[in-house]
């Protein structure tokens, strides 16, 4: 299984174009985007190759899970 260290590296350079930043809290990995907005990703601890992920467009307030 993929690491949150290692999607956060993905994200800054495959994304470098919409991502701002990115910053691991814990069990979760936060990518910042460019346009005011966030994706939150989850990796499972007990069962593999399971995920969540939350996005949230700030300006809209709309989130998509």
């Amino acid at each position: 299984m993929v690491a949150l260290e290692e999607l956060a590296r993905i994200a800054e350079i495959e994304f470098f174009d919409i991502v701002d930043s990115t910053e691991l809290m814990g069990t979760k990995l936060r990518i910042m985007l460019s346009r005011e907005g966030f994706i939150d990703v989850w990796l499972s601890r007990k069962l593999p190759d399971r995920f969540g992920y939350h996005w949230e467009e700030e300006s809209t307030g709309f989130s998509y899970r």
